[in-house]
């Protein structure tokens, strides 16, 4: 994830309009996942020819899909180093996704690290304008008992994620 994972990643997920075969190449997986959003896509400086999502688009695709990029923690722990994000783009984005779902993930991630990322409380509050009513789980391990509910995103997440105020957040 622009180099701010701390696993080392051998697989790469391929979003496209035109359906690919999965395929290795030196060593790596590349993985179709589907077609996405034409928003956030950059042309990559070595090869032109190459479309990268950039380092918003990344995150918001990251907090949606939390498997492709290692799992919820890996994602926190990514966030806690990640550049300040540009807000316009953020809601740019998840406006186009249009989750609700992903208002509420965005959200918790968002405010989890509000400071580092850059992110004011009126981005905070636009998102929470959006995230309706129902309790969602973050992932598998929040459900079953195991997680904790912020009620400000309404999203039920896991207990292994610390609350805002640890030390190491």
């Amino acid at each position: 994830m622009h180099g701010l994972s701390h696993q080392v990643s051998f697989v790469v997920y391929v979003a496209s309009n035109n359906k690919i075969e999965d395929f290795k190449f030196e060593g790596v997986l590349y993985k179709y996942v589907g077609g996405g959003i034409e928003e956030g896509i950059t042309r990559y400086r070595i090869n032109e020819k190459v479309r990268v999502t950039n380092l918003e688009r990344t995150v918001v695709d990251s907090i949606d899909r939390l498997g492709y990029c290692g799992g919820a923690n890996e994602l926190d722990e990514i966030l806690k180093i990640c550049p300040i994000l540009d807000e316009l783009k953020l809601l740019k984005y998840l406006d186009v996704y249009n989750k609700k779902v992903l208002y509420k993930k965005s959200g918790y991630f968002l405010e989890r690290h509000q400071e580092s990322l850059g992110i004011t409380d009126n981005t905070l509050d636009s998102i929470e304008k959006k995230i309706g009513k129902a309790k969602k789980y973050l992932n598998e391990e929040a459900s079953n008992g195991r997680g904790i509910l912020i009620k400000r995103w309404e999203l039920i997440v896991p207990k292994t994620l610390k609350g805002k105020g640890d030390l190491f957040v």
